[in-house]
């Protein structure tokens, strides 16, 4: 078992990560928020517990809780395109539209082929109440 592991090896980051993944697939939230957040103390330069605070915020619809997660990230990886579509995510669930823009923007700049990109925008467009805009993203993708 995972815990009894992490007892015995309390300085074992990957362990206490596993542990906190164990913890969110149980629905523990609580117990699995700690253990993240211990592991990112431990480590602070570890992400991936860091991007598991972030789905886990999102999910709570703690949005402002994930943007700060995905801005502690972006410090540490400044070019993370996880961390930037995480931060635009969670930009949009806070309604802050002309920010998750911004971010989007770059980020197609930088892959204008990407239709994932689309998909993303069209669904700020969506979340906005622009649907027409959204459907010329769509169209093409069909």
């Amino acid at each position: 078992e995972l815990r009894a592991f992490v007892k015995l090896h309390p300085a074992s980051t990957e362990a206490r990560y596993h542990l906190g993944r164990a913890l969110l697939r149980q629905r523990n939230w609580e117990a699995a928020r700690e253990t993240l957040r211990e592991t990112v103390r431990l480590d602070p330069a570890y992400l991936e517990p860091r991007f598991a605070l972030v789905s886990l915020a999102m999910a709570r619809r703690a949005y402002a809780q994930a943007l700060q997660e995905a801005d502690t990230i972006l410090d540490i990886s400044p070019n993370n395109e996880i961390a930037q579509l995480n931060r635009m995510a969670a930009l949009r669930a806070l309604g802050r539209f002309p920010e998750a823009h911004q971010i989007l923007t770059a980020l197609r700049k930088d892959n204008p082929q990407s239709p994932s990109l689309d998909l993303e925008l069209a669904f700020l467009h969506l979340t906005e109440g622009k649907p027409q805009q959204a459907e010329k993203l769509l169209r093409p993708l069909y």
